[in-house]
This record gives structure tokens, sequence and C-alpha cells, in this order.
């Protein structure tokens, strides 16, 4: 079993960074937006793709948590990948509006100039701030920090348990200043620093995994 896990935290974590590169930033304006999406062929497909990945990732926590040796680790552990399973549903709505709808508004604003489609679209973009936010909270942030608990709380990996705990508490952090609205962390330093560190980090548990199987 724990090599089913270390697959699933190799193809998650180094996945769904591919992913990420691949998504990019979107722009600020609401034009930009539209326009950028529109020109995007393969928007819908990168977004699919990341859901898969992330599904991956709540599947290398549940084996996780079951490897832990001792029952507080694995109590912790098994919140973690709780966690992971509450944060995936905010991720599949946030990837369905982003991925999807906002896809489709952007193609057909972009065919006909319309502007009700426009100010859709820019109601849509403004959704993606909460779906954002939430995502990155419950799902980038709360679940790594909570497995890098019970990682440290296992003893085996004591250094790694760090190192997901501090990257998933800066993320978990960074997304609950994005729902208060003080001291915004920007996404791309998110992502190019603790989200980061949390999928190599996510990817080294599965080699250790492996190892351990």
């Amino acid at each position: 079993m724990n090599r089913v896990g270390a697959v699933l935290a190799l193809a998650g974590g180094v996945g769904f960074l591919v992913v990420g590169v691949l998504h990019g930033s979107l722009p600020q304006d609401g034009g930009d937006v539209l326009r950028h999406v529109a020109m995007r062929s393969d928007w819908s497909l990168v977004h699919l793709v990341a859901i898969g990945c992330a599904l991956a990732w709540v599947g290398a926590f549940t084996v996780l948590a079951r490897s832990l040796p001792d029952e507080r680790s694995r109590g912790v552990g098994r919140l973690a990948a709780a966690a992971s399973v509450a944060g995936f549903a905010a991720f599949i709505a946030d990837a369905a509006i982003d991925g999807v709808a906002l896809k489709r508004v952007a193609d057909a604003w972009a065919a006909t100039g319309q502007e009700s489609l426009f100010q859709v679209g820019s109601v849509i973009v403004r959704v993606l701030e909460g779906t954002h936010a939430a995502f990155i909270t419950w799902f980038l942030g709360l679940p790594f920090l909570l497995m890098g608990v019970a990682v440290v709380l296992g003893g085996r990996w004591r250094w790694a348990g760090w190192v997901g705990a501090v990257a998933g508490g800066a993320t978990f952090l960074g997304g609950v200043t994005r729902y208060l609205g003080v001291l915004e962390v920007p996404e791309p330093v998110l992502f190019a620093g603790p989200i980061l560190v949390s999928m190599l980090w996510l990817a080294a548990t599965g080699v250790l995994l492996w190892r351990d199987s």
C-alpha cells in the first residue's frame, strides 16, 4: 500500500507543479482576463488535469496517515486526510468555475464583444477571488500543515515533517489574509514560495514512502 501512496504523492506533487506552470497567473484587468482565457485552447484541459493531480495527493495523504507509527500521529494524519477531502471539494468548485464557466463566457465574449458577456465575465472573476481563497486555505494550506505535524509526531522523518508543517502553515496564513482582505499575499508569491515547497515536500514524501515499503 505504501508504494501506491508513493506513486500518488509523486504524481500529485510533480503533476500539480507542471500544471501550475501551464496555468500561469491571470492578468489583473477584467478585459485582459477574458482575452487571455479566450486565447487558451488548453484552458479547460489544464484544469481537468489539475483536478486529477489534486485527487492523487488526497489518496497519498490517506496512505501516509495509515503508515504513521503510532496512534497519536495517525490521528493527526487522519485529520489531515479528512481536511484534504474537504479542501478538494473547494478546489473542484474553483476549477469548474475557472476552467469551464469562465472559459465559455470568455469565448462567447471574444466572438461577439457583447457588453453583457463582459459583465458576466467580470462577476465570475470576482467569484474566483473567493474560491481561490477557499482552496488556498483549506486545500493547499491546512492539510499540509496537519500532515507535517503528524509526520513530526511520528518521529521517522521529523525533518520532513517540519518542512511540510511550515510550508503548509505559511500557505494557510496566506489564504486567511485573502479571506480577511488584510496584508493580502499576492498569489504569485504564494505559488512560488510555500506552495512550491509543499509540492516538492509531497514528492519527497513519496520517495520516502517508496523506500520504506
